[in-house]
């Protein structure tokens, strides 16, 4: 997310980042699968291009792909963006976070929340917070760009790792 962002503030342009199925040719959208792509265009069925070189990223052709990386680089675990200013499990469930070139969040006025691992998905086990015995974190993203990481478990108002 950082890396979409920073891209969109150097190129002032629009940054997608957005999970999705796979890094294939048959890839698409995904509410809740790690695998993610940067670029500046929706990369729906060319996630196997090869990212474009720096310099030539904004005359290259669609979906001009910054980077992408498997689920299996964050331990396989599926992640999703849940547009929402309230806590895990509110709000919309989306595929992509879109920065412009001031690196704000496009067209959104919420708190993004990528929750870490996604509670829908978690098929044995359950997160800490909710009395389970996984580690599950959130990654909050404000509408003005900037991210934070966060513990649900936490609930020490005086212990930064809280959650708001």
């Amino acid at each position: 997310m950082q890396l979409a962002r920073t891209e969109a503030i150097r190129l002032n342009e629009l940054v997608r980042f957005q999970f999705v199925s796979n890094l294939t040719s048959s890839c698409a959208l995904s509410s809740s699968i790690g695998n993610w792509v940067v670029s500046l265009d929706d990369p729906t069925g060319s996630c196997n291009v090869d990212p474009a070189p720096p310099t030539t990223i904004l005359t290259s052709v669609a979906p001009r792909i910054i980077q992408t990386r498997p689920v299996a680089e964050g331990g396989g675990v599926p992640m999703a963006i849940r547009a929402s200013a309230t806590p895990a499990g509110g709000g919309a469930v989306r595929t992509t976070l879109i920065y412009n070139g001031a690196g704000r969040l496009s067209g959104s006025n919420n708190v993004e929340v990528i929750e870490i691992p996604d509670p829908a998905t978690l098929a044995p086990g359950t997160c800490q917070h909710q009395g389970g015995d996984l580690r599950c974190l959130r990654i909050r993203i404000l509408a003005g760009g900037d991210a934070s990481i966060c513990d649900p478990k936490v609930v020490d108002p005086n212990d930064l790792r809280i959650c708001p």
